[in-house]
């Protein structure tokens, strides 16, 4: 494990937390979702989006393990994690 790995699951891990705070208030408040089921359209978004991250870094040839532990472990990490 390295410092900038290390901080960039931090830094991502505030946005994708902020990310899902947005979202559930979007959800629950605006669109008046019930909790529950905000709580997993959130989740389901999320696990959809480090799919589709993935296979685009796979098709892309991109290896970039800093760029993997940002955009997945840290931000999508986050916003999927909390329920």
């Amino acid at each position: 494990m390295s410092v900038t790995n290390l901080l960039a699951v931090a830094l991502g891990g505030a946005i994708g937390a902020s990310l899902r705070y947005g979202a559930y208030h979007l959800l629950h408040g605006s669109a008046a979702v019930a909790p529950h089921w905000a709580i997993g359209l959130i989740n389901l978004l999320g696990c959809l989006a480090i799919g589709l991250l993935f296979g685009w870094l796979d098709t892309r040839g991109i290896d970039s393990e800093r760029l993997r532990v940002f955009l997945a472990w840290g931000i999508l990490g986050a916003f999927t994690t909390f329920s």
